[in-house]
């Protein structure tokens, strides 16, 4: 049985895990937010339990680590409510309150793949775009939509997750009728160092 952790409101994972001692397998998506948010979950399983983790940081993107549960290669590792209707089930929102956002992906996760989300935790993570404040000052950027007048000057760096999801840079995209090219994909802690040489000038955030 496959499990999801979510991220947005803070839960004991105890009850999960049976009496017995186990070893666990966590994943993390790439990053150093998911890296350090899923070892507190070690800590906090194998001080509560006597279980022992076994984390996998940084082992990949979104559809990678659902492939790896859905094989039984992980046992679990943390998500988003709005990735698992967008992405994994592929299901419209019925409600924006979040506590129904909650009960939606984690009935159409047990209903399309038998997996168990757990209670969400006190943590929410939101897409944002993001220039150097001299580039924002030199162009007269304040909103998304001031970026249409510089597309020719952008040098996009996004993330592998942003750039494909359908809720991420083509949902931008659409909504602001941008159209970027020579978008490099790149791994977050990469970009810093791109922005700062001038290979890149616009990241998300």
């Amino acid at each position: 049985l496959g499990i999801i952790l979510l991220i947005i409101l803070l839960v004991i994972v105890v009850p999960l895990f049976g009496k017995k001692s186990a070893t666990i397998t966590m994943a993390g998506k790439l990053g150093s937010e998911p890296s350090i948010i899923t070892n507190m979950y070690k800590i906090l399983i194998e001080e509560e339990t006597h279980d022992t983790v076994n984390v996998k940081s940084g082992m990949g993107k979104t559809s990678f680590l659902f492939n790896a549960l859905k094989s039984d290669d992980i046992d679990g590792y943390l998500e988003f409510t709005g990735t698992v209707l967008g992405e994994l089930t592929k299901e419209n929102l019925k409600s924006k309150k979040e506590a129904d956002v909650y009960h939606q992906a984690k009935a159409s996760l047990e209903k399309k793949y038998d997996m168990t989300m757990l209670k969400p935790m006190k943590y929410n993570n939101t897409y944002a775009l993001a220039v150097k404040r001299d580039f924002a000052k030199q162009y007269n950027l304040q909103s998304i939509g001031d970026l249409r007048k510089v597309q020719g000057q952008l040098k996009p760096g996004f993330t592998m997750e942003f750039k494909d999801r359908d809720d991420g840079y083509k949902a931008v995209a659409k909504k602001y009728n941008l159209n970027l090219s020579n978008i490099k994909q790149m791994e977050p802690k990469l970009r810093y160092t791109a922005v700062e040489k001038g290979d890149i000038n616009r990241i998300d955030a």
